[in-house]
């Protein structure tokens, strides 16, 4: 695979998780992460995407443990390159969903943070989405 097919390919799989084709998501996340981590290094702030479209396809598969570690290692490259505040949101309400069970008050804490961002930007598709998931764990 060329070097250059990782970002495409990322992308590709966060759309293909988007429209709930979690099989060719994983796929493409897997394949772009390969590229990545082959031509990049392992810590490069491009693996990101690909990890964050695999953490979500554990929390749709309901496996948080394993999502969590996928957002661990994100949370390890974006010590030396903090993320783009979209990202960040995202990774915050990914994670919120991976500790609803373990850590219900962290994962209300990340869920809040993520709603703000997406309050602040006017992004009515992904704030209703955690709005909604906010109002499921506080009944």
């Amino acid at each position: 695979d060329h070097s250059e097919l990782g970002a495409p390919l990322a992308n590709l799989g966060r759309l293909a998780l988007a429209r709930g084709a979690l099989g060719r998501a994983g796929a493409l996340a897997r394949r772009a992460l390969t590229i990545s981590e082959a031509t990049l290094g392992p810590d490069s702030s491009f693996n990101a995407l690909p990890l964050y479209t695999l953490a979500v396809l554990e929390l749709e598969r309901r496996k948080p443990a394993a999502a969590l570690a996928l957002l661990d290692r994100i949370a390890g490259i974006h010590r030396a390159e903090p993320p783009q505040p979209q990202s960040l949101a995202d990774y915050n309400f990914a994670r919120a969903r991976a500790l609803q069970a373990t850590d219900p008050a962290a994962a209300l804490a990340l869920a809040e943070q993520a709603r703000a961002y997406f309050s602040a930007t006017h992004q009515p598709t992904r704030l209703a989405v955690v709005a909604a998931w906010l109002a499921r764990k506080r009944r």
